[in-house]
């Protein structure tokens, strides 16, 4: 007897195979695809013609195809059969991208960001961008959005972002409502480690960890290839962490959607404290300044050995990438200065390095993470 459900199943994990082998090498001759795939060439021949029939999969011509004699049929993936779309918001301005199913840019927009209106000013971009691509919303598979704050892990929504006021508690229901596609909402240190694990700093790596520096902090770690994310979303909120030299004033009642929190880690290490103290030291360009030797670097990077050495003491991470303006621009002076610090009061051994990527970090991680959930959604029909 043949176990109809186990067939439907092995064929939709050939077709995946095929698929996701011709994403990554296309074109690619069906003997080509028999030799990456360590498939016989029965089951690629049916696979293909069943992607082909799906829509999945065109004809690219023809080419050596890994043999002598004629020319043989190439295939390729349709690329553009379904899009996605990734966005990174912050404080000034939001920028945007179309993406098809190999992740390649189709369209991108930068613009002002009003913090004071709702998340529909992002699902505007969206449909507007699509459109101008001349795109069917229908094709749109997914859509990723970065932000700061906090994500709910039960709602993955956002629980609280001191300057989102109207985001808050409502952002997924208003970009769900006016999207035609799955949404998801991530924290921006968490895209931008994607980002930098993908093509990045932290390529092969299980365990590391990511500290967002800018005008806010933000911090993830990835301990045995999982994310941790807390009971209840709330893991990384590293700038309220209580730290030596720093205040710890008690949280306001209600949250001032202008001023923020200025206690804790990010008194000591955020883009304010560090402005403020190039003026104490009398830097006229602090981001600048941090990445060659100079009175500065000598200054901030202690404080924040500071705020990682309790991470590595509790997480170990084996490696800390530092990300955002803060992060990228003091490139590998700061990553050095800081190790060198940590290592004298850490418990573990922790390597620092300078991220790959600046604040452009957080849309190449929803690219990233929008294309491989499009990718899903479109090659998980391919064999029903």
């Amino acid at each position: 007897m043949v176990d109809i459900g186990l067939s439907t199943h092995t064929r939709h994990l050939t077709d995946r195979h095929v698929l996701d082998h011709l994403s990554g090498h296309a074109p690619l001759s069906r003997t080509e695809l028999k030799s990456r795939t360590g498939l016989s060439q029965p089951t690629v021949l049916e696979a293909v013609n069943r992607l082909l029939d799906a829509g999945m999969v065109v004809e690219a011509g023809r080419g050596a195809g890994g043999r002598r004699g004629p020319s043989a049929q190439l295939y390729d993936i349709d690329a553009r059969c379904r899009v996605a779309a990734g966005a990174s918001v912050s404080a000034s301005d939001v920028e945007l991208a179309i993406v098809d199913l190999r992740g390649t840019v189709i369209a991108q927009r930068r613009q002002p960001f009003d913090p004071d209106e709702s998340a529909s000013q992002v699902s505007d971009v969206v449909i507007d961008l699509i459109r101008s691509a001349g795109i069917d919303a229908e094709r749109l598979a997914h859509v990723v959005v970065g932000t700061h704050g906090q994500i709910e892990r039960r709602t993955g929504d956002l629980g609280f972002a001191w300057d989102l006021p109207h985001w808050e508690h409502a952002t997924l229901e208003t970009l769900r409502a006016a999207l035609p596609c799955p949404v998801t909402l991530e924290r921006d240190v968490e895209l931008a480690a994607a980002a930098e694990h993908v093509a990045g700093s932290t390529q092969g790596l299980t365990n590391f960890g990511v500290l967002w520096i800018g005008m806010g902090l933000g911090y993830t770690s990835h301990i045995d290839g999982a994310v941790l994310r807390g009971s209840t979303g709330a893991a990384g909120q590293i700038g309220y962490m209580p730290t030596p030299g720093a205040q710890s004033p008690p949280l306001p009642t209600r949250h001032d959607h202008t001023v923020g929190y200025h206690g804790g880690l990010q008194s000591l290490i955020g883009s304010e404290a560090l402005h403020a103290l190039a003026a104490e030291l009398e830097v006229d360009a602090p981001l600048s300044a941090l990445s060659r030797p100079s009175a500065l670097l000598d200054a901030y990077a202690p404080r924040v050995a500071l705020g990682l050495a309790t991470v590595t003491a509790l997480i170990d991470p084996g490696t800390i990438t530092l990300s955002g303006e803060v992060g990228h621009a003091g490139g590998d002076a700061l990553a050095t200065a800081v190790a060198a610090h940590l290592a004298q009061i850490a418990p573990t051994e922790c390597r620092v390095v300078a991220g790959h990527f600046g604040g452009d970090g957080v849309l190449r991680g929803a690219l990233e993470l929008a294309a491989r959930e499009a990718r899903d959604a479109t090659w998980g029909a391919a064999a029903r």
